[in-house]
């Protein structure tokens, strides 16, 4: 049975094995599928002169205790010729350190935490990576914009107050209204006035906060469920159109006559509204929106003129959540950011094609929350689960890594592949394994991940009951 140890006071407990359900019968894919994930266990930090910070990145705590992992796997391989299987341990509950990147007027890049404490401002003139002023707190704010002054505004998520960063005075601070938390809104766009719109993303209604009035209202208009819509984007008439999620149909709202309408055209929806097929959209130097492929090998196009949905030319990879973002190039054709894709994409709209941008990407369990275009028309990709940026070039069709070190997940621990005989079985022992019990300003567990050699080929087998994990006592011996 998955279980987990450690040789200080702890509540370890069982891990509970989990494979996807959209993995057929139980079968793992040839992409890293996470199959097991123990509790946060660590210990927050204190600030005591006592702790002791890893030298090769200072905002680490290395606190006293070692965890262990012990998870035996039982394989199965269904077919008639022999397979491969992959495991790693990884030394994490969570990454998602980061959660977006705004460009600055000086064109340095700020990339608003959301499991980090504190937020990250890269200089593009001189490589350099720095911490603003500011703590947050962690998982409690959404996206970033940049205010028509200049600011930051940070989205407040699952925080019942917003924040604003001055990018000159170097200061971080918390405007008057109070959100309704719990994620209700979780993004925003700034409109002609100047004021950002926060579509609904657990809730129904959207929000508006008003920078020079520093007040927070309700406009117009329902949305048919939570999660159904995401990310918002600012048509070229002033009016925002709002990505479906969970949905079939978009949604658009315009700030002058405050309505809330639903556009022509349909889009595709799980019907286990579990996947969504989109979360973000750029709007193309046409005036139309390209719906970004988070699942699924096809992007849209919304054509707010004709009022239409329309399939562009192109396919991309079958990956769940392929890509998070999107960014208009110099050239009007769109760069991909790569989430679990481990290949970058370009859309043509002149030629109406996709292309595999330059580069090889870490792909699951996603790489990077945002890109933005630089002032020489490179794209800054900021990490979500790597713990450094990198930097496409469309012009000579590299990527490159910037430097600086972000506070992110790190410690992956690889086990050996195992081949399973045809229509044979195996066993995989990750047994032992010493991780250094540590805290990244984020959630820190264990997180084991397997993968096969084809589909279907590999079958893996365990199980932890949940009263199992509740009635098992912390184990405390270091065995």
């Amino acid at each position: 049975m998955p279980r987990i140890y450690t040789d200080q006071p702890s509540s370890g407990k069982p891990l509970s094995l989990f494979i996807p359900a959209a993995q057929n019968s139980g079968f793992v894919d040839t992409l890293w599928q996470i199959l097991a994930e123990a509790p946060d266990f660590s210990i927050p930090g204190t600030g005591n002169s006592g702790v002791t910070l890893d030298p090769t990145n200072p905002d680490r705590e290395l606190r006293p205790g070692e965890v262990f992992i012990e998870s035996p796997l039982r394989v199965s391989n269904s077919t008639g010729t022999a397979r491969w299987i992959e495991v790693q341990v990884m030394a994490q509950g969570r990454g998602a350190a980061f959660q977006n990147s705004v460009l600055l007027s000086d064109n340095s890049v700020y990339t608003s935490p959301f499991n980090s404490t504190s937020a990250r401002r890269y200089a593009p003139g001189t490589d350099t990576l720095t911490t603003p002023v500011g703590d947050f707190a962690t998982a409690a704010f959404g996206d970033a914009v940049k205010l028509n002054d200049g600011k930051v505004f940070i989205v407040p998520g699952s925080s019942t107050t917003a924040r604003i960063y001055d990018p000159v005075a170097n200061t971080l601070s918390t405007p008057a209204p109070a959100f309704p938390g719990g994620s209700a809104v979780n993004s925003g766009v700034v409109l002609n006035d100047g004021r950002v719109y926060m579509p609904p993303f657990n809730g129904t209604t959207a929000r508006i906060y008003d920078p020079v009035a520093d007040t927070l209202t309700t406009p117009a208009g329902t949305f048919p469920s939570a999660g159904s819509h995401h990310k918002a984007v600012k048509l070229a008439d002033g009016r925002v159109f709002i990505v479906p999620r969970l949905s079939s149909t978009a949604r658009i709202y315009d700030p002058v006559a405050n309505t809330l309408t639903t556009p022509g055209g349909s889009y595709p929806v799980d019907t286990l509204a579990l996947n969504p097929f989109f979360r973000t959209g750029v709007l193309m130097s046409d005036g139309r929106v390209f719906l970004v492929p988070y699942r699924g090998s096809t992007a849209r196009i919304y054509d707010p003129v004709a009022n239409t949905v329309s399939t562009p030319g192109g396919t991309y990879p079958s990956v769940p959540f392929a890509f998070r973002d999107g960014v208009l190039l110099a050239d009007n054709r769109i760069f991909l950011v790569p989430f679990n894709s481990t290949t970058a994409h370009i859309y043509d709209p002149v030629a109406n094609t996709a292309t595999v941008a330059g580069g090889s990407y870490a792909g699951l369990p996603g790489s990077f929350c945002a890109g933005v275009r630089l002032a020489d028309n490179r794209v800054y990709m900021s990490p979500f689960n790597l713990t450094e940026a990198q930097i496409y070039d469309p012009v000579a069709n590299t990527l490159v890594q910037a430097t600086g070190t972000f506070p992110c997940c790190a410690e992956i621990i690889p086990i050996d592949k195992v081949t399973v005989p045809a229509n044979g079985i195996a066993s995989i022992t990750v047994q032992g394994l010493r991780l250094l019990k540590t805290t990244f300003n984020h959630l820190l567990g264990g997180r084991l991940m397997v993968r096969a050699e084809v589909n279907n080929a590999i079958k893996v087998y365990g199980s932890a009951s949940e009263l199992e994990a509740l009635s098992h006592e912390p184990n405390t011996d270091g065995d």
